[in-house]
């Protein structure tokens, strides 16, 4: 259950999912809770507040034991400078999410 960002922090990492899963979810002004999706080992996230520069636009919570690896805003640019098929990854997944938000 615990925090790994909040809606509206700064875009200052990137994560992946080693092992265990993520909640990402949003608190409506009511108090409750939607939850977007969960996901699991091999799945990254928080790529696109890293991309847009904007704050994060949901929050993130671990879902019992999970292990993250984490890159800094920094080392994620530049990691995607110097490899090019991984941007086109990212492009490819932030798309996939679109494609299922719109089904």
């Amino acid at each position: 259950g615990e925090m790994i960002f909040a809606r509206g922090d700064p875009p200052t990492y990137f994560c992946m999912v080693l092992a265990g899963r993520v909640r990402m979810s949003r608190v409506s002004t009511g108090g409750r809770e939607s939850v977007y999706s969960v996901i699991g080992r091999g799945r990254w996230f928080g790529e696109i507040s890293l991309l847009d520069g904007k704050p994060r636009t949901h929050d993130a919570f671990a879902v019992g034991n999970t292990e993250l690896m984490v890159l800094s805003q920094r080392d994620f640019h530049r990691i995607l400078g110097a490899h090019p098929v991984g941007m086109q990854l990212i492009v490819q997944q932030i798309c996939a999410r679109l494609r299922v938000a719109f089904d």
